[in-house]
């Protein structure tokens, strides 16, 4: 690969290379993934990201091309999920060659230039993080203060943030309800082994949230059963950041948050099945379920009946 023309300072894509390899300029990894997709250099499955969401992820698939960043002004993970191929990598001159095959992630930090050199297809996973959630991160976790993500790691190999990062991809993939608020956790969990895998140590465990603040969460939830409630919406709450506010939800209540949200909209979707003549699909999306088949499937997972069968059960009884 090294015998192929590379020059930086190029337009954002150049096709006079010698043997004509797409190259695609940035000013981040999450730059060159979007501007190749726009120009159908990269086949973008799915992605996702908001202003209210921690989360800034992407799935997409590449073939051979060349990648220059300048001075990069946003961190990211990317994980080979299928495929397989070459990588010649640079950080300002410091160069990795790997063999890139499923479960294999690329590091690329913040504040360097870059320059990748791939040949073959692969599907990947990026996610980005910004300065702010890793700073929030390390006030949240002492012992994490000093851990630094600025120098480029070789290719590695790490079974946790394998497992985070492939629940984050389903939960964005399909869409189930409450997928926001998970795939924030997952997000902001994933930076925190991400700095507990460079700082080899685990973190110590959070500050319960307190009887008022379960309350206000509660409250929240119950007023807002119809949307799609964010975790960056409960946080700010308790004034924690997402990734403390899950782990200190956790300790609290003895379950997720998610867990929580879903079992307060079930209870809310039997008081209306029970006490009202609305039709289940209304009773559905009023609690915040996509449709009726979803409210039903819901249900009985979780409670082994249908909503059908509740309301019958409870109508003949009363």
């Amino acid at each position: 690969m090294a015998s192929r023309e590379r020059t930086r300072g190029s337009p954002a894509v150049d096709g006079d290379v010698t043997d004509r390899v797409p190259k695609v300029t940035g000013s981040s990894v999450k730059a060159v993934v979007d501007r190749a997709g726009e120009l159908g250099l990269f086949e973008i499955d799915h992605a996702s990201s908001g202003p209210n969401m921690a989360l800034d992820h992407a799935r997409f698939t590449v073939e051979t091309h060349q990648a220059v960043i300048e001075r990069s002004d946003l961190a990211a993970l990317v994980l080979t999920m299928e495929g397989k191929g070459t990588l010649r990598a640079e950080y300002d001159g410091q160069a990795f060659d790997s063999d890139v095959r499923p479960g294999i992630f690329t590091w690329a930090p913040c504040g360097v230039d870059q320059l990748y050199d791939f040949e073959g297809r692969t599907t990947n996973v990026i996610t980005t993080f910004s300065d702010a959630l890793l700073d929030q991160i390390r006030d949240q976790n002492p012992e994490l203060q000093d851990v630094r993500l600025d120098e480029p790691w070789a290719p590695f190999v790490q079974s946790r943030l394998s497992r985070l990062i492939a629940e984050q991809d389903r939960l964005i993939r399909t869409g189930q309800m409450g997928w926001r608020s998970l795939a924030d956790a997952h997000m902001v969990q994933l930076a925190v082994e991400l700095m507990c895998v460079a700082a080899n140590r685990t973190t110590k465990a959070p500050r319960p949230l307190s009887p008022q603040e379960l309350r206000a969460v509660e409250d929240h939830v119950r007023a807002h059963l119809d949307t799609n409630i964010s975790l960056a919406e409960v946080a700010a709450l308790s004034n924690r950041p997402v990734h403390g506010f899950c782990r200190a939800f956790k300790a609290a209540s003895g379950e997720s948050f998610h867990r929580f949200a879903l079992n307060l909209r079930l209870q809310e979707a039997q008081r209306l099945l029970i006490r009202t003549e609305m039709p289940l699909a209304e009773i559905a999306f009023a609690t915040g379920f996509s449709s009726q088949s979803h409210m039903t499937s819901t249900m009985k997972r979780s409670w082994g009946v249908t909503p059908g069968r509740l309301r019958a059960e409870a109508w003949r009884t009363a």
